[in-house]
């Protein structure tokens, strides 16, 4: 199956978010004000190139937390983000996905998250199982007979999904999955001065 994820556990040390007005300081508040046993989900939207996946990472490196960035496209299925088996050394195993792992991951430190770039490029159809989680914060991985992964009392998974303004070629989110998410800040261009800021 063609890599569509990409599992991250190092910490940022080099590259760091310069917020234009106070969105980092407003989500990091955000997340720290939800109760904990929830999945929180998060959109930012606005023009490719604004630093909308920085600023997501960002806030998963000031929780000291781990996260997954899934590219959204078309061809991504419920199988990449849930888990599918495969063949290995003449066995069949269960290769978990994003969601299984990052709620294992929140389970046992607390808090993760998963960044989705360009949600809005997953088909409907394949919205259910991140769906699931906002609304009721478990899934059940059909592949593997309905097999229950839900948060604990404790825990809490963050959900940050971008979406890029203007794009041709995307798919409408479902209404039912777009209500799930609490909040959704636009990020635009900087001003010149901040443009100066992170050049220096």
């Amino acid at each position: 199956m063609e890599e569509k994820i990409i599992i991250i556990s190092q910490k940022l040390n080099t590259i760091r978010y310069i917020q234009q007005h106070d969105e980092f300081d407003y989500l990091k508040s955000l997340i720290k004000s939800i109760e904990k046993g929830v999945c929180i989900g998060i959109l930012l939207h606005g023009p490719p190139g604004t630093g909308k996946t920085l600023l997501a990472t960002s806030l998963a490196h000031f929780f000291n937390a781990h996260y997954y960035i899934i590219d959204g496209s078309p061809d991504l299925d419920r199988r990449d983000i849930e888990g599918y088996w495969e063949l290995y050394n003449g066995e069949t195993r269960f290769n978990y996905g994003p969601l299984t792992r990052s709620i294992d991951d929140a389970n046992r430190d607390g808090i993760s998250f998963i960044i989705i770039n360009e949600v809005n490029a997953i088909r409907e159809s394949e919205q259910i199982s991140l769906n699931s989680l906002l609304s009721e914060n478990h899934i059940n991985l059909i592949s593997k007979g309905f097999e229950r992964y839900e948060l604990n009392p404790k825990s809490k998974l963050v959900i940050i999904g971008t979406l890029n303004k203007g794009v041709i070629g995307i798919n409408k989110l479902q209404e039912a999955f777009e209500d799930r998410f609490i909040v959704s800040p636009e990020i635009n261009y900087p001003i010149k001065q901040k443009e100066i800021e992170i050049a220096t």
